[in-house]
């Protein structure tokens, strides 16, 4: 006679809603400052990372999109008169 095994399924772990504040990697996948996506509560990091509202609709940007979000920041503290500071790349490795 076979006994039937009962199998145990681990709760679904709770995912947070995140937004980079600099660049960073998560899961292999490059976020860039600005970027909106979901994590695991527990890869949660305070180094570049705030936590933004769940109902906040989620983003991701390639390289096209932060260049043209790189330029409109530009574009608006020229217009405030904001100086840019000379040689800065946000998205160097270390």
């Amino acid at each position: 006679m076979a006994t039937a095994r009962k199998v145990i399924q681990a709760a679904p772990e709770p995912t947070i809603r995140v937004m980079a504040t600099r660049m960073g990697y998560i899961g292999n996948e490059r976020k860039r400052d600005g970027d909106v996506f979901d994590i695991p509560a527990h890869a949660f990091s305070d180094r570049w990372m705030v936590r933004v509202d769940p109902e906040m609709d989620t983003t991701q940007s390639n390289s096209m999109t932060a260049l043209q979000r790189q330029l409109a920041k530009q574009k608006a503290q020229a217009a405030a008169g904001i100086e840019l500071p000379a040689g800065r790349d946000d998205d160097e490795v270390i």
